[in-house]
C-alpha cells in the first residue's frame, strides 16, 4: 500500500478495521486499542523504511513464500515492481503523495 502511495494514516485505518473484527485470534488482542496498535505498527515499519533502516531485502516473492504469507505456489505476482516503486519514492522523497518532512506530522485542521 505504501508502494502505491497510500499515506500511513490510511494504511493504519485499514489495519484497525481488521483488528476490530473477530478472526478467532483469541484473547491476545482484547486488551489493546485497535487504533493505537495499528498506528504503532504502521509508524514503526514505515519509519524504518523512510529512515533508511529497512532496505526491503525480504520484500520479494521467495521470502514471502518462505514465511507462508503467499499461499499460491504458482503465484504470478511480482513484488519486485512494488519494491522498486518504494525505493524510487524514497530516493525522490515522494512517499504517500507528499514529501517526507510532512509524512509523520499530525493532520492539521483549518
Amino acid at each position: 500500500m505504501f508502494a502505491l502511495g497510500w499515506h500511513p494514516r490510511h494504511i493504519a485505518g485499514l489495519i484497525r478495521s481488521k483488528y476490530e473484527r473477530d478472526y478467532g485470534w483469541g484473547e491476545q488482542w482484547l486488551h489493546y486499542d485497535p487504533g493505537s496498535q495499528a498506528d504503532f505498527y504502521v509508524r514503526l515499519f514505515s519509519g524504518f523504511f523512510v529512515a533508511g533502516r529497512d532496505e526491503l531485502v525480504d520484500f520479494n516473492c521467495q521470502s514471502n513464500k518462505e514465511k507462508q504469507f503467499c499461499f499460491d505456489l504458482d503465484c504470478s505476482c511480482n513484488l519486485a515492481e512494488f519494491r522498486e516503486s518504494l525505493l524510487a519514492r524514497r530516493r525522490h522523497e515522494r512517499l504517500a503523495c507528499g514529501p517526507f518532512n510532512r509524512l509523520f506530522l499530525p493532520h492539521e485542521h483549518p
